[in-house]
């Protein structure tokens, strides 16, 4: 009997500790989910896959636990986040100037020629049109020339359109314009042309105002 109580009171003992340290057991256990969580997202985040770094931080604050780290880190990995984004938005912009100063480049080259070829001034019957847009980071995409008494070249193709001498000798007169920019806005109007120019450029205000300039 004596044994018996010996035994009893041993696995009491047993029982006793292992109901103790099964807390501390788990605490370890979760102290590591957290941490790994956020060292996971934190890597997310250096990675610019913001998605899943907001995914392993709303795994570590469920564990209850290092709420202030959370926070913290959740502020800093949203600036991350605004700040690369401000640079794809700045990227997509200098795409987008250097795609224009191209465009430009390459209808500079073909009307030059148009120009030689008819004889190199406006005298010979060849006018050039340049839509511009008063509006930073927004260009003009199309232009398109209607109307008047000479014929188009590139017309709706680029910024750029050329006037060329029309059957009856003249590229004078009044022409109607549509212009489309690469911010998705449009203009439309008329505009004299007195065929003394060689260019005419038409510059336009953020509201669509034109400004008329022969040189």
């Amino acid at each position: 009997m004596t044994l018996h109580k010996s035994l009893l009171a041993v696995m009491a003992i047993l029982l006793l500790l292992g109901c103790e340290s099964s807390p501390s057991i788990q605490l370890d256990d979760d102290v590591q989910d957290f941490e790994d969580a956020i060292q996971a997202a934190q890597q997310a985040a250096n990675g610019n896959s913001f998605s899943l770094a907001f995914q392993k931080l709303e795994e570590a604050q469920k564990l209850g636990i290092g709420q202030n780290e959370v926070q913290e880190l959740r502020t800093s990995i949203t600036q991350q986040q605004a700040a690369y984004e401000e640079r794809k938005r700045k990227d997509r912009e200098l795409a987008k100037q250097r795609e224009r100063q191209h465009r430009q480049a390459e209808e500079q080259k073909r009307f030059a020629r148009q120009r030689q070829n008819s004889g190199g001034g406006s005298t010979s019957g060849f006018v050039q049109i340049t839509a511009d847009y008063a509006v930073p980071l927004c260009y003009v995409e199309t232009l398109t020339l209607s109307g008047g008494s000479g014929r188009f070249s590139a017309n709706g193709s680029g910024s750029m359109v050329g006037i060329l001498k029309a059957y009856n000798g003249s590229v004078a007169g009044r022409y109607s314009y549509t212009v489309k920019t690469s911010c998705n806005k449009y203009c439309s109007g008329s505009f004299g042309v007195s065929g003394q120019k060689g260019n005419v450029f038409l510059n336009l205000s953020s509201n669509c105002d034109p400004s008329v300039s022969e040189h």
